[in-house]
C-alpha cells in the first residue's frame, strides 16, 4: 500500500514536470501594465494544466482502486493476521502441556 502511494506521488511529480509552468508577465518586464488578454490567456493555460493534472489523477485513483480490489479479492489484505484460537484448541494445548510436564 505504501509502495502504491509512493508510485502515485512519483507519477504526480512527473505530471507536474511534463506540464511547463508559464512565467507570468509582470509590469516591470514589459514596462507597462499587462493587458487583460494576457491575464485571461494565462488563466486559460493554468486551467488547461489543471484539467490535465486532474485527468491523470483520476486515472491514478482508478488504478489504485482496482489494485485494492484485486488485493482484497485475492486475500492479500488478510496476510499477516493471526488466526483466532478456539477455546477447544486452547484446552487441548493445556492438556498436552500438562501430560508432557508430568511424563
Amino acid at each position: 500500500m505504501v509502495d502504491n502511494l509512493k508510485e502515485k506521488a512519483d507519477e504526480m511529480e512527473k505530471v507536474r514536470q511534463e506540464v511547463p509552468a508559464e512565467a507570468p508577465v509582470t509590469p516591470k518586464e514589459t514596462g507597462s501594465k499587462p493587458k487583460a488578454s494576457t491575464l485571461i490567456d494565462g488563466a486559460n493555460a493554468a486551467a488547461e494544466r489543471l484539467e490535465e493534472a486532474n485527468k491523470k489523477m483520476e486515472e491514478l485513483i482508478t488504478r489504485q482502486e482496482e489494485a485494492t480490489a484485486k488485493a482484497m479479492l485475492g486475500s492479500k489484505v488478510d496476510r499477516g493476521q493471526v488466526p483466532e484460537v478456539t477455546q477447544e484448541e486452547k484446552d487441548k494445548e493445556a492438556v498436552d502441556k500438562m501430560l508432557n510436564t508430568y511424563s
